[in-house]
C-alpha cells in the first residue's frame, strides 16, 4: 500500500510539472484563470498564485538582461534554496531555467508578430547576445528564430 501511495504521489508531481510547463498553463497562471481541458489535475491555488507572481516578476523585468535568480528571490522575499525547491517541485526547472523559459516564450510571441528583427527580439527578451539567443531558442523550441511563423 505504501509503494502505491509513493508511486501515485510521484506520478501526480510529474503531471503537475507537465501541467505547469505547457504554454497555456503558464499564461493562465499569470492571469489567474484555469482551463479544465488542459488537465484533470487541480493544482493548489497557492501554487498557481506563486507561479503567477514568479511569471509576473520575470515579465516586469523581461528586457533587463541583468535580472537573475537573486533578483527574483528579492522580489518574492524568498531564499534561493526555497525558491529552487518550490520551482523545481512545480515545474521541474531550476530558477535559471524558469527565467530563461519565460524569456524564450516572450521572444516567440514577439517573433510571431513579425514586427521585430531577431536581434531586437533578443534584446527585448533579455538576451544581449543574439547568437546565444538563437542557440537557446533552437534548443528550447527545436527551430531557429528565423523559422518561427
Amino acid at each position: 500500500a505504501l509503494r502505491i501511495k509513493i508511486s501515485n504521489a510521484l506520478k501526480t508531481r510529474v503531471r503537475l510539472q507537465q501541467y505547469y510547463m505547457t504554454d497555456n498553463s503558464l499564461h493562465m497562471a499569470e492571469h489567474g484563470n484555469t482551463d479544465d481541458d488542459i488537465s484533470d489535475i487541480r493544482p493548489a491555488d497557492i501554487d498557481r498564485e506563486f507561479l503567477a507572481k514568479c511569471i509576473a516578476t520575470v515579465n516586469e523585468n523581461i528586457s533587463n538582461s541583468d535580472f537573475a535568480v537573486g533578483d527574483l528571490c528579492l522580489e518574492l522575499a524568498m531564499s534561493r534554496t526555497l525558491l529552487y525547491e518550490k520551482l523545481k517541485a512545480l515545474t521541474g526547472q531550476s530558477p535559471n531555467e524558469f527565467i530563461r523559459t519565460i524569456r524564450l516564450r516572450h521572444a516567440k510571441e514577439l517573433l510571431l508578430t513579425k514586427q521585430y528583427s531577431i536581434n531586437e527580439v533578443a534584446i527585448m527578451s533579455g538576451f544581449p547576445d543574439s547568437k546565444y539567443f538563437s542557440t537557446v531558442f533552437k534548443r528550447h523550441f527545436g527551430i531557429s528564430p528565423s523559422k518561427v511563423e
